[in-house]
């Protein structure tokens, strides 16, 4: 009977200290554009976030830990779903997507270039918003800098910031769409057809 005892201590003990690690998995939604440029661009992230940490205290406390690494998707314009691209640390996630995108318009992104378009990541963060004893919002916002070389030359620049909250019900139920959207929205504002023809 003890030994049953501990044998089911200690299943329950790795069952939920597995599934205490949680994954964050975003998909990235492309736009519909077509620039009508064609060309390479070389794509360039730097991280400048003060922490490294993506997820505040107050979540980690509610929903447990979360990986370092997201598991990033691609959908199309007009598709509820998308397929796997990989699994990032951050910077990768946002060099994979704005990788995407410009494949998507038209681009080139392998191989080197006179032309780089530069990300200067400076907020990723995910929180949880009190609105009252009872009603919780998740709350996510990104920002950056996004800069278009010709050369040494910064031809285009612009500050790109994307914020939104959800009601949220239990874990990290709905943490997954809400990031989706805000992290589609922060790439796709970057007006990539007007930075492109600065290079015309």
């Amino acid at each position: 009977m003890v030994k049953r005892c501990v044998s089911f201590v200690l299943a329950a003990f790795l069952l939920f200290g597995c599934a205490s690690i949680l994954k964050l998995n975003v998909t990235y939604t492309l736009p519909e554009e077509k620039t009508g440029i064609r060309g390479p661009v070389m794509v360039q992230v730097r991280d400048l976030r003060p922490s490294q940490e993506i997820f505040t205290e107050k979540v980690k406390r509610k929903t447990g830990a979360f990986s370092k690494d997201i598991q990033l998707s691609l959908a199309y314009p007009g598709r509820s779903s998308g397929f796997m691209l990989g699994i990032y640390d951050v910077a990768e996630l946002f060099q994979a997507a704005f990788q995407e995108r410009l494949k998507a318009a038209g681009m080139e992104t392998s191989g080197s270039s006179e032309y780089r378009l530069l990300i200067e990541l400076q907020e990723f963060l995910v929180d949880i918003l009190d609105v009252s004893v009872v009603e919780k919002k998740w709350y996510t916002r990104i920002s950056y800098q996004a800069t278009l070389y010709r050369g040494e030359n910064p031809v285009y620049s612009k500050s790109i910031r994307a914020d939104s909250e959800k009601l949220r019900y239990w874990k990290d139920m709905g943490l997954d769409e809400l990031v989706s959207d805000t992290f589609s929205s922060a790439i796709n504002n970057f007006e990539l057809g007007e930075a492109l023809r600065k290079l015309q």
